[in-house]
């Protein structure tokens, strides 16, 4: 039978993403070689910051020449779109510096975000927002992002970049306003941060009804393009929304791979790293994959390893076309789920996860997980060999089995099984097994999902 719906692996690394503070000239982001190492050991080249200022130019340029490319968030306090100072510049001049990272290193910029949670960080532009009413503070955000649009949109430098929405909408006095898909001139991507609550799974608050309410029926069922440009898990622990080191790792890689299913075409993860020690003055909030001195978490071991995983580096690894595999999957818990990926090399990676909660909040401590076997049935696949890899625990295969079934006993994170035949050349044409090609994640379009 037609099994489910595959992406090509890149695609799924090219989608993560991480925010940096590249401008702190103190803490963890003070060292920007530092920074540049532990993106190379993620395998991530996406970051997403602010630049509303030259502060610091030089480290952006510096990280830009590493190959990372940046998502940069235009927005704080009151501005207008032309007129400014130093402290307050003008929508253009915040445009401007941008273009300067673009003119000196071109291809730089991977999307140009609106103005940061509102909910949280209200703006005035143009005069709009003064009131501190809800409905007053979203006009103001959606006066800036038209003018946004407009400005990036007519840049001779910029003009192919994409868009992003503004977030914070639909929360707390702030009315969900107009979704930017049915709306032209506002954005290319809708975009919202979504954070689990009380150390729950994030399957619920990363679902697209729970995070882009301003979707539209329609809209939502063809897939609106859409990004997370914050999400997160802190690893702080106790009983207020933070969990330990090990169930933000599990919990993070669960993220990425529902973001994945949902059609979700970049998540950038909260944050790179803890900028300050534990008990500095400026505080720590724990989100970081690396702790205040550089070491890696057990989060940033796993995504290492997973992205290790799936990484492809061959020509046509974000080109060719990925198709569906043949395939019966069963013993998946209520809670479970499954994401068929691709290599241009014609293997396949099925990765399991479950999302049972793994966090007690009221005791602040790790549960454990009910575990199932899932198995998995291949078709028509000669030759085949079947590698259990967990990335909780390295890059080293932990089974292998050959022959077309194979079962993997799912707890509280991720496996994945990769699949290789004797029969897969190439992209996988001369497979019997592969049928007609699906849609892929790209900047310009959404997944197709399972």
């Amino acid at each position: 039978m037609a099994g489910p719906t595959v992406i090509r692996s890149e695609a799924f690394v090219n989608a993560e993403g991480v925010n940096t503070h590249v401008n702190y000239n103190d803490g963890a982001y003070a060292n920007v070689t530092n920074v540049i190492n532990d993106l190379a050991y993620l395998e991530i080249t996406h970051v997403r910051d602010g630049m509303n200022s030259l502060w610091q130019f030089g480290s952006y340029e510096s990280v830009a020449a590493a190959g990372i490319k940046f998502t940069l968030v235009v927005g704080g306090g009151s501005f207008s779109a032309t007129s400014g100072t130093p402290g307050d510049p003008s929508l253009n001049q915040r445009i401007g510096y941008i273009n300067s990272l673009e003119q000196a290193t071109p291809g730089s910029i991977f999307a140009i975000e609106g103005t940061n949670e509102i909910n949280n960080f209200p703006i005035v532009f143009n005069g709009l927002g003064k009131s501190g009413v809800g409905t007053d503070e979203l006009n103001a955000a959606l006066a800036l992002q038209r003018a946004l649009y407009a400005v990036v949109h007519s840049d001779p430098a910029l003009h192919g970049v994409p868009v992003d929405y503004f977030t914070g909408y639909g929360a707390g006095s702030i009315p969900l306003g107009p979704d930017p898909a049915s709306v032209p001139g506002l954005a290319d991507f809708d975009t919202q941060h979504p954070y689990p609550n009380g150390g729950q799974p994030p399957s619920f608050w990363v679902s697209r009804a729970q995070a882009l309410g301003n979707e539209t029926a329609a809209n939502a069922a063809t897939m609106t393009p859409a990004v997370y440009t914050e999400t997160g898990y802190s690893s702080n622990g106790g009983t207020k929304g933070g969990v330990n080191e090990d169930v933000q790792a599990k919990y993070i890689l669960d993220l990425l791979l529902d973001d994945a299913k949902n059609g979700i075409a970049a998540t950038d993860l909260y944050e790179l790293l803890d900028a300050y020690a534990p008990g500095s003055r400026q505080g720590d909030a724990g989100f970081g994959l690396f702790d205040d001195t550089g070491a890696a978490k057990p989060v940033a071991f796993a995504l290492h390893n997973m992205n290790a995983l799936l990484t492809d580096t061959a020509a046509e690894a974000t080109s060719f076309a990925a198709r569906p595999l043949s395939c019966t999957i069963s013993g998946q818990s209520s809670t479970g789920d499954h994401l068929v990926l691709e290599k241009s090399n014609g293997s396949y990676i099925v990765a399991f996860w479950d999302e049972q909660p793994i966090w007690n909040e009221k005791l602040g401590h790790e549960t454990a997980a009910i575990p199932h076997t899932v198995t998995l049935s291949l078709s028509f696949l000669a030759n085949t060999v079947i590698t259990e890899f967990d990335p909780m625990q390295g890059t080293v295969p932990v089974a292998s089995f050959r022959g077309t079934k194979a079962s993997v006993v799912v707890t509280d994170h991720p496996v994945f099984l990769q699949v290789t035949s004797g029969t897969t050349k190439g992209n996988g044409a001369s497979n019997p097994n592969l049928v007609s090609p699906n849609l892929e994640l790209s900047r310009g379009k959404p997944y197709a999902t399972c």
